[in-house]
């Protein structure tokens, strides 16, 4: 059986739950002046309801998980509220929506009343459907309530007809009126109101169906059948084949392919550069001096040489001794795109003096002390064959230098010595590619 029309999204469009356990509270009874009338009967005051539509087929669960069943049973109870203070719109709204979970007999029986209720002959095949639901389960919480249902279905019943349709083929799609949201499968059945109601089939590869019902004399059982036929397959299209003649031309000469010439030999390029340096870890305090490079770059790979000279900046713990450092570096590197890094190695002079004083005597100590260091640079184009330059070294000395002081009894002792490490930056104009 498939679900009749009744109303889009809240009556009957979707019918199908779970029983309730509450017990309904008793109905107002004719002889209550505030009752309404029964259920159907004629003169009962109408109500208006939301807008009925065509009821689609659902898969409703058949076991809700807890959230929707705690959902459900909200839902019935709003209905039962509603229906009995009166409300129709309300309850029919609770009913279809705790429908739309799942199927219940006593809800669709309280449907029906409510849809009963709203004394719109329009709709009794609707309430109809939804009593039939009821009646057909003995649904109700007591004898009363059951009876109700049966009193109520039977009344209705008597104003609509039940229509059996069929069809040859499963797979054809059965609907009523212009409302496409059918019914699927070769036999089903359902109620319609008083009057004449059209229906429809379509199955692919067939040639459509209407057939017209009419509704003469409830409560009396009508019958539809829907006998496809298949449709002619379409007559071939005729091709029609376009001969193409051309003359062709006569092949062109082979020319040997071109030799490609040689990619031009990297030759390797020279370049000088020239700037002033800082340099810390010569002395107690930062030298400054000079920085002549020369490096020779071949297929992103150099060769550096590096020579510097620089004179601290203060004296030697206040005392008047100067401390002078030269260094001889040579070693490869690696370039990409405007950075090198190389690996160092080389040698350190060192030199402390003393400045002729009337409290010291003129001296001078020098040592030559190997080192091994690394470096990186930075190189900016000006032109074809300037470039500005920055370049930072460290280097490891071998050994230290200490500087000592003397008493008047000959005992020494240091006021300062080298850490082992020298630091450098020097900044040059670089002449060359």
């Amino acid at each position: 059986m498939t679900r009749p029309s009744a109303f889009a999204l809240v009556a009957a469009l979707l019918s199908f739950v779970a029983p309730v356990a509450a017990a309904d509270p008793p109905a107002p009874t004719p002889e209550d002046p505030q009752a309404p009338p029964a259920p159907g009967a004629t003169g009962a005051p109408p109500i208006k309801l939301p807008h009925r539509g065509e009821i689609n087929d659902l898969n409703v669960p058949k076991k809700p998980n807890p959230q929707d069943e705690a959902r459900f049973k909200a839902l019935v109870a709003e209905g039962d509220r509603a229906r009995l203070a009166f409300r129709v719109s309300d309850a029919v709204i609770a009913y279809s929506e705790a429908l739309r979970i799942r199927e219940d007999p006593l809800v669709s029986g309280r449907l029906g009343m409510s849809i009963a209720m709203a004394n719109a002959p329009e709709l009794d095949f609707a309430a109809v459907h939804e009593l039939y639901e009821a009646v057909s389960n003995a649904a109700g919480v007591n004898d009363a309530e059951r009876t109700l249902f049966w009193e109520t279905y039977k009344r209705l019943r008597r104003r609509v007809c039940r229509v059996d349709v069929s069809t040859n083929s499963i797979h054809a799609l059965i609907y009523k009126g212009d409302n496409r949201r059918a019914t699927r499968g070769s036999l089903f059945w359902t109620f319609v109101n008083q009057g004449i109601h059209k229906w429809r089939g379509t199955l692919e590869g067939h040639a459509d169906m209407e057939k017209a019902i009419e509704c003469l004399n409830p409560p009396e059982d009508l019958f539809v059948r829907f006998d496809f036929v298949a449709l002619p397959p379409p007559p071939p299209q005729e091709t029609t084949k376009t001969v193409i003649i051309r003359e062709s031309a006569p092949p062109a000469p082979t020319r040997a392919a071109p030799i490609a010439p040689e990619p031009p030999k990297s030759r390797g390029r020279f370049a000088f550069g020239a700037g002033p340096v800082m340099v810390f870890g010569a002395a107690p305090s930062p030298s400054l001096g000079a920085s002549i490079t020369g490096q020779y770059r071949w297929n992103g790979y150099s060769a550096i040489a590096i020579t510097r000279g620089a004179w601290s900046l203060a004296d030697v713990d206040n005392r008047p001794i100067d401390v002078f450092s030269a260094s001889g570096l040579v070693g490869p590197c690696v370039q990409w795109r405007w950075i090198d890094g190389c690996a160092l190695a080389g040698v350190t002079f060192l030199e402390r003096r003393v400045e002729p004083n009337p409290l010291y005597r003129a001296d001078s100590v020098s040592k030559l002390i190997p080192v091994f260091g690394l470096g990186i640079g930075a190189t900016y184009a000006i032109s074809d064959s300037l470039s500005a330059r920055v370049f930072a070294d460290a280097s490891a000395l071998t050994r230290d230098m200490a500087i000592d002081i003397a008493s008047d009894s000959g005992v020494r002792s240091p006021i300062w010595q080298t850490q082992r490490l020298m630091f450098s930056v020097a900044a040059s104009l670089v002449f060359g590619r």
